[in-house]
Parts: C-alpha cells; structure tokens; sequence
C-alpha cells in the first residue's frame, strides 16, 4: 500500500471521528450545565432545602422573571439594592432566580451556579468635593458594589483556563456606584477623588488584569475604572467574595447531587477541561497524540519538576505542515507557579517500517520562554536591548503561540563589545543555574547573534558572529564573557580583513561631484581660489564683454552638504578680502555670503 493511499485511509477515518466529534459538540454545546439543572431543581422543590440552606447563616427568597417584573425606578441609586441586582437578567432569562441574604445585607444570586454578588455600604467621611464647590466636607458615602459574571449561561470558573488578550478572559464585570450627600440638606455631591460610576471587566483567576471597554488590552486596561474601584476594595476582597459564591455553588451542588457524586463530576470536568467555555469533545480522541497525563510526566522527567496541562486542543488544517500525521497542543503551568503560562506540542510523524504515525515528540516553549525572561530580566536599565526572531518550525507561521527556536540578537558597537559580552554572559548563566541545563549536555534549540558595526562603516557593512548553543562543528558554547569576547574579537578582525575595500573611508574622488555651475567675474582684479589640494587647475576664459568665465568641469572646489553644490572663493585685489559665493536654490543662482579680510 503507498504512502499517499494509506494516508487518505487515516484522513477518512480522521474524518468519521471528526463527524461524530462535532455531533458529540452540538449535543453537549446544548444540554444544560449540571450547575444549571441543580439550581433550578433546587428552585422547584425549595421546601425540601430551605431549611438546610437557611442553617447556614442565609435568608432564601426566589425570583421568577416570568411572574414578576422589576418597576423602573430611574437611576441605579433609586433602585433597591435587589432590585438593581435583578436588573442582571431582564431580557436574558425566563427561568427563576435563587436568592441567598447574608446578616451584612450582601446578596448572592444563582441561576446557572452563582452569578452575582451584591452589596451596599454607606460610612459618613470628610473628603474633598468636586461638584459643586471644590471645597473639604463632611459627607454621606453609599457605596453600590456589583460582582457579575460576564456569561450568564455559563458556570462561573474556577480558574479561568483562557489566554490573555482573548475575549473570555474577562469574565467578571465589577461595578462600583458611588453617591455622595451633604448631611444636612441632603444635597447631592461629588467626591473629587472618585467617580460616582466606575465598571470594568476583571479576570477572576486575580481581578488585577483588567479590559478597556474599547477593545481588550490587558497592558494599559481601563486605569480609570480600575482606580477608582481599588480605591474602596481590594483585588484580594474582590476575589474573596467571588470564591464566597463559588463555595456557596459548591454546597448547593452538594446538596442536590451529593457530595460523592459531585466531587465526582468536578473530577471528570477536570480531566475533560473545556476551551473558551465548550467542552471540547476531543479531548476523547486521542488515538495518536500524548494524553495530558503522558504530557506531564514527559515534562516532569525532562525538568524535574511538577506540571499541570490546564487543557489541550487539536491543531489540523492550515496550522500543520504535509509531514505531520497529526498534532495536539498543551496549555500547561509549573506547580510552583500556576501563573506561568507555557505551550507543549505533541507531534506524530513520518513513518517507521511502513505504519503511519509511529514516531510521536514532544516539544514545548518552556525552556525558551524562561531563556528570554532572563535576557529580558538581565537587560533592564543597562541600554542593552535584545531582540527576539521566532521559528515555528514544523507548524505553520499561523500558529502564533507556538515556537519551536529563538534567535537571540543583539546590536554591538565598539563602546558595549565588552558590556554585551558579560550581560549575554550573566543571562546565560542564570538559565543554566535554574533550569540546569548546559550546552555540554543538553539540546536548546536557540542562537545568539550579535550584529557588530562601527560608525564610519558604510551602512551595509556589518560583521554578524552567531553562537550556536551546541555547534555540531564548533561544540559547545563557552559562555563566559571573556570567551564571548575572544571570540566577537578574531571574527571582527577577519571580517575587516575580508572588507578591506569596503570598509576605507571615503577618498575625495568619492565624494559627490559639484553640479558644474558657471559662476562670472566682472573684475579683471578677481581670481578662484579653493580649498588645497585641488587639481587641475581652474580653466578660466576671457568672454568678448570684458568679463571673466569658469568652466565648472574643470573646477573642484569645496562641497557643502547643506546646499549639495560647491562653494567658490573669489579673492578681490582691489578690496583684500575673500568673497564666498553659495549656491541659493530659490534664485537658482550663486549669491555673495560674506566677506573676510586678508
């Protein structure tokens, strides 16, 4: 059987498997969340849970949207806090609501798990007004919080397993309504360093990385709203209350499916992860690539430390390249730092005594992105200045979070040869310090090159030296800064050996030539004077008139830059001074600059 027919075998199979995966999808993308079907069970046999729920420090209340309404009150302050709150699911849902009261007067709101939390506070302060005067007074504060998940329909996440920059990120909408009043007409006031109306969207994982309403931007974010929100809470309160809800969901789940059997659920929807909130049916089909499981204990061994591959997808279509059979990527964290967010690529390709796919790897970003947070790490405040070239490598260009090597590259000039030396030196050394691995022994798929030029090099000349991590000519790289400099030292020598030609400054037979204007003398008194050494000398030839003409072809005199033509010297004998003439571009003719005496 050829290679070509037995691939069009496995592409149909693929192709069945992937018929029943998106069946499987539509089907589990419909079916409603287990938090969901709990919370509204609980709502319709409340009687057989109120007391339980009750016993835990909450009054129970529920409502239901398609029985009642909510009146308009006008303004978010003129509402009641409830009220306000339910406001959340006008037009978005038609099933009813459960309703927990803490003794603080707090609000927690479940329709699929928990949704939101509510709370009011009013504190009399002295601060400094705004609106109408600017002006220090004693005043009345309310202070509205409200904590919102951005996606009703969706469970709240535990760890929000999607990437920076993406739209589900931001999962938690937080708003802070501020009303401020005099105590003694009740006049209402503005505080000066707050605003009454502050809302921005958080990711719950820290509610520190925030999005502009705009467009998302996790660098700049909304710094108005944020502010303003931090000034009365804290990320770490903000996150306490969210979890309060999550805990809560927790023991309602508990209770309508039991604790074994929900602990049980949870465990399955952790091995089965989800991807931007839908649960990815393919994660069953894994027929070639590593498991998580494989994943993390491939990577364990290989840096000897615990991982966890937070989820994983497929990647097919336009993302592969012809050679390989097929390719799974891995989200994955180390334990010891959930927050470090890295890529592993399980690959199956080629084929080995005529079965497809027998060969499978195991690639990841981990050890280069480490390598590039030192370097960066090592650059700051020194003016040293890496940049980063990326090689994607078997996969296509389109697959942006995955890079299989990094060119490191750096800018070198006679004044940093010896800081670059032992900064790239420094850096490397902390890689090998931390993750342990060394050029004598260990494959890291990276070079550094480093761009040497001098000054009075033309632009096109520059002596690059690249430094292999594990050359198969060379070896492997000495990375001490004497050695790094050694080195950067004979290539340059060679290199100026090489360019000889090249690199000789400019001669005056270089330099650009004048334009070859005429310039006239109307005194026979006058005589062209230029700058030594200049030959030939100026032909000058007497016109009929009387008058004085120079040949611009045979003349070489001083060049200026500024005016890109030649200036000419005319001493008077008559005068004893020297006259410059300057060619103006405007009048597009030469004009006398200035006179100096002998």
């Amino acid at each position: 059987m050829g290679r070509r027919k037995r691939k069009v075998i496995l592409l149909t199979i693929a192709g069945i498997l992937g018929a029943a995966a998106v069946i499987l999808l539509l089907v589990r993308m419909t079916a409603p969340s287990k938090e969901f079907t709990a919370t509204q069970a609980i709502i319709e046999n409340l009687p057989e849970y109120q007391d339980e729920i009750e016993s835990w420090g909450y009054q129970v209340s529920v409502y239901d949207p398609a029985k009642e309404s909510i009146e308009d009150a006008g303004t978010a302050m003129d509402y009641t806090l409830k009220n306000w709150a339910l406001l959340y699911y006008s037009g978005r849902t038609y099933h009813p609501v459960l309703i927990l009261k803490d003794s603080s007067g707090g609000y927690w709101f479940f329709h699929t798990g928990f949704d939101q939390y509510a709370q009011e506070t009013t504190t009399t302060e002295t601060a400094q007004l705004s609106f109408p005067d600017e002006t220090e007074e004693t005043v009345q504060v309310t202070r509205r919080l409200m904590l919102q998940k951005t996606n009703l329909d969706q469970p709240a996440s535990f760890l929000n397993r999607s990437l920076p920059g993406e739209q589900s990120y931001y999962d938690v909408e937080v708003s802070l309504y501020v009303d401020a009043r005099t105590l003694d007409t009740g006049e209402e006031v503005w505080l000066r360093k707050q605003s009454n109306l502050a809302s921005t969207q958080y990711c719950s994982n820290n509610f520190e990385e925030h999005k502009l309403f705009h467009g998302i931007d996790p660098v700049k974010a909304s710094r108005n709203s944020d502010y303003d929100i931090k000034q009365s809470f804290s990320a770490k309160q903000l996150s306490d209350w969210y979890h309060q809800g999550l805990d809560l969901q927790d023991r309602l789940m508990e209770l309508y499916y039991g604790k074994e059997a929900w602990n049980s659920i949870r465990e399955q929807e952790q091995a089965q992860p989800s991807f931007s909130g839908i649960p990815n049916p393919f994660s069953s089909f894994r027929v070639l690539t590593m498991s998580d499981q494989e994943v993390e204990d491939r990577l364990e061994e290989r840096y000897g430390e615990p991982f966890t591959v937070l989820f994983s997808e497929p990647i097919g279509g336009n993302e592969q390249v012809e050679e390989i059979w097929a390719a799974r990527v891995y989200t994955v964290v180390p334990e010891r730092n959930p927050e470090e967010i890295f890529f592993a690529y399980s690959t199956v390709e080629g084929e080995t005594f005529g079965v497809p796919g027998f060969r499978k790897g195991l690639s990841d970003t981990y050890q280069l992105d480490r390598l590039k947070s030192l370097l960066e790490e090592t650059a700051v405040g020194t003016g040293w200045a890496p940049s980063f070239t990326y090689f994607r490598a078997p996969f296509q260009e389109t697959e942006e979070h995955y890079y299989s090597a990094i060119r490191v590259e750096m800018d070198v000039t006679p004044q940093n040869l010896d800081d670059s030396c032992e900064l790239l030196s420094v850096a490397i050394q902390k890689f090998v310090d931390e993750t342990g691995l060394t050029p004598s022994e260990d494959f890291v798929n990276t070079a550094f090159l480093l761009r040497y030029r001098e000054e009075e090099w033309p632009d096109d000349c520059i002596c690059s030296v690249r430094l292999d991590w594990n050359d198969a000519i060379s070896g492997p790289l000495d990375y001490r800064a004497e050695s790094i400099r050694n080195t950067m030292l004979y290539e340059i020598e060679d290199f100026k050996e090489r360019n000889a030609e090249r690199l000789k400054p400019d001669s005056p037979e270089t330099e650009p030539e004048p334009s070859n204007p005429t310039v006239i003398f109307e005194d026979e008194g006058n005589r062209l004077i230029w700058n030594a050494p200049a030959q030939p000398e100026p032909g000058i030839i007497r016109r009929e008139d009387g008058s004085f003409q120079i040949q611009g072809d045979e003349v070489r005199n001083p060049w200026n830059e500024q005016t890109q033509h030649s200036d000419f010297w005319i001493w008077s004998e008559e005068e004893q001074q020297w006259t410059i003439f300057v060619w103006n571009g405007e009048t597009q003719q030469y004009e006398p600059q200035t006179g100096l005496s002998a």
